[in-house]
């Protein structure tokens, strides 16, 4: 049974970085930034999502992978869709080789917006 779940919305998320341990994303955040926040809240939730160099329209995220390693992805507010088929579809496009790349992985993530 495959139902969406209103709440929900669902983002394209290229992957940038994968890692066997957290711990190897460490020194890619700002001395000011406290790790160990990350690394509780990926624990606890699999995901911590952050702005990306102070870019109000685009935003990174690490996810706990089901293989236990670890993904860093990028994403833009522009890639953020009411439906998981719509988000899918622009991960399919985003992963498609063209004229500027090869094509990149990209996942497909969903969030429940606050309040």
């Amino acid at each position: 049974m495959n139902q969406t779940n209103t709440t929900n919305r669902y983002y394209a998320a290229m992957v940038i970085a994968k890692a066997k341990d957290l711990a190897e994303f460490r020194e890619k955040f700002q001395q000011d930034q406290d790790f160990a926040e990350v690394e509780q809240r990926i624990r606890e939730q699999g995901t911590y999502q952050f702005i990306i160099g102070g870019q109000d329209d685009r935003f990174g995220v690490i996810v706990a992978l089901p293989d236990r390693t670890f993904a860093a992805c990028g994403a833009m507010n522009s890639w953020v869709c009411d439906s998981y088929e719509e988000a899918k579809e622009l991960a399919e496009r985003l992963s498609r080789p063209d004229e500027t790349s090869e094509g990149h992985e990209v996942l497909v993530m969903s969030f429940t917006p606050e309040a």
